[in-house]
């Protein structure tokens, strides 16, 4: 996503963890999260908040799947913001 982002001079930011607060995070309109799988509750819910008050939110892969000390939450802890829940991996058969 950031080269991408760069790529193509789309205006971005990287921010790490401990950017995810209410205050830095009203500055943006799109919140991108590739493959963030730990996440703290308390992060959740200041994403939660954010998408409440009109934030974008794109997320792939894993996102939200552990918390921050990587033990298995067994669905997504923004599967009401994905509108999807955790079906588990992919089991490599071909789709018919």
């Amino acid at each position: 996503f950031y080269r991408l982002g760069m790529e193509e001079h789309l205006p971005l930011t990287l921010i790490t963890e401990l950017d995810l607060k209410p205050e830095i995070l009203s500055k943006y309109r799109v919140l991108i999260l590739p493959n963030t799988a730990c996440l703290s509750d308390d992060h959740v819910k200041t994403i939660r908040d954010y998408v409440h008050q009109g934030g974008g939110l794109v997320a792939t892969c894993e996102t939200s799947l552990f918390d921050e000390w990587g033990k298995s939450r067994g669905d997504f802890a923004l599967a009401d913001l994905f509108g999807t829940s955790y079906q588990g991996r992919p089991s490599g058969e071909p789709v018919k």
